[in-house]
């Protein structure tokens, strides 16, 4: 319980930090993305003639929130009113051939209803980097490594009428990704695809009861299992007038250790209107099908396609900076 006290002691550290300092500036071209998750790069970035480039900002989104559930493996309420924080905190970096992008999300939600109470309704960290090099003479192909890191804070469950079965906690799952592949981006930079043919992913299991009890087909003794397999994201983002913004994010994954066939899919769906400076509505729609998280069904041992869905009235803190030498 320390380390996770302390964990979120530095989140808000960077939160409050950001939003002290910056509070004031203007609302900026970077959005939230799913899941776990895109690189927030503004489209003018591709553009820039600068020898040396950094950039860097935050975004802090307050949002009250109507929320359904389906299948949802952190646990919540089916139907419920939701009060959530999303921040990001993004830094990147150019220099003539290469450029590396860093990334963290944090999310953080509960949620109240009449029946059950309060309870937590959303909990993820992602951390995502990566690094490129140029291999062509338009600058649009890049050889890249990729890493990705997401996991839990606080416990979660699945609430069957009066009882309830802990599902994650935690450190249980995460998942860690190490990726080499080429990266391209499409469309005035409005589609972005990464394809890698070789990808290791870990996923692990800190709690050890969750081993047996919340089936993430990790070995049974460490906790941890291990794929290797080709990986595929596609991310398109556009901004269709001044006030209107939309992004998705699919990601792919076949194990090649393991039936091939059965791919594992990510994606989510981020919509925001502004009707003020720092006034928004957000639509929030992301999907999950992996056949190794095995909780759902009459017996509660088979996979599922886990949905989430969050629509919600928003506050939205925005800062940015950009250093260029």
């Amino acid at each position: 319980m320390k380390v996770k006290f302390i964990i979120l002691i530095i989140i808000l550290g960077f939160i409050f930090k950001n939003n002290y300092v910056k509070a004031q500036d203007p609302i900026v071209d970077v959005l939230k993305s799913s899941s776990l998750r895109a690189i927030k790069v503004p489209d003018s970035f591709a553009k820039d003639t600068s020898k040396f480039m950094w950039r860097w900002g935050s975004i802090n989104n307050f949002s009250l929130a109507q929320s359904t559930n389906s299948n949802w493996s952190a646990g919540g309420n089916n139907f419920s009113i939701a009060v959530s924080n999303y921040y990001n905190q993004y830094f990147s970096y150019k220099h003539k051939r290469q450029f590396w992008d860093n990334n963290l999300d944090f999310n953080l939600g509960f949620v109240q209803a009449s029946d059950v109470g309060g309870r937590k309704n959303d909990d993820r960290i992602d951390i995502l980097s990566k690094y490129g090099y140029k291999i062509d003479t338009t600058a649009k192909w890049y050889i890249s490594g990729l890493f990705n890191f997401r996991t839990q804070l606080f416990d979660g469950r699945n609430y069957i009428g009066d009882s309830s079965v802990l599902t994650s906690s935690f450190l249980s799952p995460t998942y860690i990704i190490f990726s080499l592949g080429v990266d391209n981006k499409f469309f005035n930079n409005t589609l972005e695809l990464f394809y890698s043919p070789l990808t290791n992913r870990t996923t692990y299991i800190n709690k050890k009861t969750l081993r047996g009890v919340a089936d993430f087909n990790t070995d049974s003794v460490t906790g941890i299992r291990n794929e290797l397999g080709v990986f595929v994201i596609l991310i398109y983002k556009n901004t269709f007038s001044n006030n209107l913004f939309y992004q998705g994010r699919i990601d792919l994954f076949s194990n090649y250790l393991k039936k091939p066939g059965n791919i594992q899919f990510y994606m989510t769906n981020y919509l925001q209107y502004n009707f003020k400076k720092n006034l928004g509505l957000t639509y929030s729609l992301d999907l999950i099908y992996d056949d190794n998280i095995k909780q759902f069904g009459a017996n509660s041992n088979s996979p599922a396609l886990q949905i989430r869905s969050q629509i919600g009235l928003s506050y939205i803190i925005n800062a940015k900076k950009k250093v260029t030498e």
